[in-house]
């Protein structure tokens, strides 16, 4: 991700409370502020995953990223995402 320091001061840092799922939680709440998203299609770097890699798919992983999604869609409600 390449993101302007524009966007990051209007938008606040990765939330270091989540474990999990910080980088959802930032994107969406960059998207809920109307800001724009580019995409490129090419692949600009592959990462390796390993079996302590917080990448690996677990029944805590997954239901942290509900949380987070759960949290900005609350959010986008207008409800407290607590």
């Amino acid at each position: 991700m390449l993101i302007r320091r524009e966007a990051v001061l209007a938008i606040g840092r990765f939330d270091e409370t989540l474990r999990v799922g910080g980088s959802i939680d930032w994107m969406a709440r960059l998207r809920d502020s109307g800001a724009g998203l580019a995409m490129q299609d090419e692949v600009a770097l592959r990462r390796r995953i390993h079996a302590g890699s917080l990448s690996q798919r677990t029944a805590e992983r997954d239901r942290a990223y509900l949380a987070t999604v759960r949290k900005a869609l609350l959010r986008r409600r207008g409800k407290s995402g607590s």
